[in-house]
Formats: C-alpha cells, sequence, structure tokens
C-alpha cells in the first residue's frame, strides 16, 4: 500500500512541476525564436484563455473530480454532465466571435477557440480518469501532454516558423492527443449516456463547482489584468 502511494506521489510530482521546469527551461528558445512582441502576444492568448478556460465550463471539472470520488455517483450522469456543459459553453464562446474579433487578439480568435476547447475536453477526462481511480493513466498522461509541447513547439517554431500560430498550435494539438488517448484508453464513449443525468447530480454539481468561478475571476484581476493594460497602453 505504502509503496503504491509513493509511486502515485512520485508520478505526480513527475508530471506535474517537472512539465513546468521543462517549459521554464525553454524560456530562451521561445526568446530566441519569437520577437518580443510576438513573445508578449503568445502570453496574452494563453492567459486569456486560462482565464475563459473555467468560465466556459463553468468551473464543471472541479465538480466532476469532487463527485467522481464519491462511490455512490453515477458516473454516466457525471461524465455527460460534465461533456455536455464544456460543449454547452464552447458554443456560447463562438457565438461571441464578433465580439472577440475587436481588440489585441482579433487575429487569432479561432485559436483561442480550440485551446480553450482541448483544454477543457483534456480537462473533463483527466479528472474521469481520477474519479476511475486511474491514477498512473492520469499522471502518465501529464507527462505526455508535456513531452508533445516541448517536441511541437521546437517543430513548429524551429522548423516551420510559424511563431505565434505554432507557439498555440502545439498546446492545442498535445492536449488534442491527450485527450483522444485518455477518451480512448477509459473507454469513455460508455459513459456518455444522456438518460443517466439526474437532476439532483447536476443541481449538486452546479452548487459545489459555481462559486469557484469568482476565485478564478479575482485571481485573474490580481495576476494577469496589468499585461492588458500594459498591451493597451504602449502595444
Amino acid at each position: 500500500m505504502y509503496r503504491r502511494l509513493l509511486s502515485n506521489t512520485v508520478l505526480f510530482s513527475v508530471s506535474t512541476f517537472g512539465s513546468k521546469i521543462l517549459l521554464f527551461l525553454l524560456t530562451p528558445f521561445y526568446t530566441s525564436i519569437l520577437t518580443d512582441a510576438e513573445y508578449g502576444v503568445t502570453d496574452l492568448i494563453i492567459q486569456t484563455g486560462n482565464v475563459l478556460i473555467p468560465l466556459v465550463s463553468m468551473g464543471i471539472i472541479n465538480a466532476v473530480l469532487r463527485f467522481g470520488l464519491d462511490e455512490t455517483t453515477d458516473l454516466k450522469g457525471l461524465f455527460t454532465t460534465g461533456l455536455v456543459v464544456i460543449l454547452v459553453g464552447e458554443g456560447v464562446l463562438a457565438l461571441c466571435y464578433p465580439l472577440q474579433s475587436i481588440g489585441l487578439l482579433s487575429d487569432y480568435v479561432l485559436l483561442l477557440l480550440l485551446y480553450v476547447l482541448m483544454a477543457n475536453l483534456h480537462a473533463v477526462f483527466g479528472a474521469m480518469a481520477q474519479a476511475m481511480g486511474k491514477v498512473r493513466l492520469y499522471a502518465g498522461s501529464g507527462i505526455l501532454c508535456t513531452a508533445l509541447v516541448v517536441a511541437l513547439n521546437i517543430l513548429l517554431l524551429s522548423v516551420f516558423r510559424l511563431g505565434i500560430v505554432g507557439y498555440v498550435l502545439s498546446n492545442v494539438i498535445a492536449d488534442g492527443v491527450v485527450a483522444l488517448v485518455l477518451f480512448g484508453a477509459l473507454g469513455l464513449w460508455r459513459y456518455f449516456q444522456p438518460a443517466a443525468v439526474g437532476r439532483g447530480l447536476v443541481r449538486q454539481m452546479f452548487r459545489y463547482c459555481l462559486p469557484l468561478i469568482p476565485a478564478t475571476v479575482c485571481s485573474w484581476i490580481i495576476n494577469i489584468s496589468d499585461r492588458y493594460f500594459t498591451s493597451f497602453l504602449i502595444g
């Protein structure tokens, strides 16, 4: 039991901190390939996407993980609710396309939509992996995602010279591939059953996840909003 706990802890550590350290070490590579302006725009795209991810999903990933760890919860209803909320939220975001086409990121709206969608799908499938007790698969998917991001960054930035598009597209492809791997490995198509969705479960999930959204917005205001002011003021 303790050996398994230690093994899972090491995997989580490698998956979580290893990816952050590796991407940090790649910063000199990014700054050597991208101009200051390009690097600034990529940062704005990623940070905007990171703010939109919980807003579009309404924080439902937190609820999928929370109630998925409860053995009495019907995983079919849980997964169906989570996936539907994400797809509906993405549809609403896509309908706001005219508004998004105005401003600093007007040339990268489609890329931003894909980034948010793939990140949310990756997150909800990962939450299901944890709910189903597939801890090693979940940790391994994080390591795979980091490796794909690094490899694709080198390929798309250094070889194909795609600049801003290549940087963001690396994350989009990596999240998409890992989401497909999780979807297939967990057999999640078997858990998508709209008939299994119950009002009681949906009510509990939203009661849990909605209060977490303001915390995300406040964190964004504190940590990231200054970058938008800087961009508006000096370009």
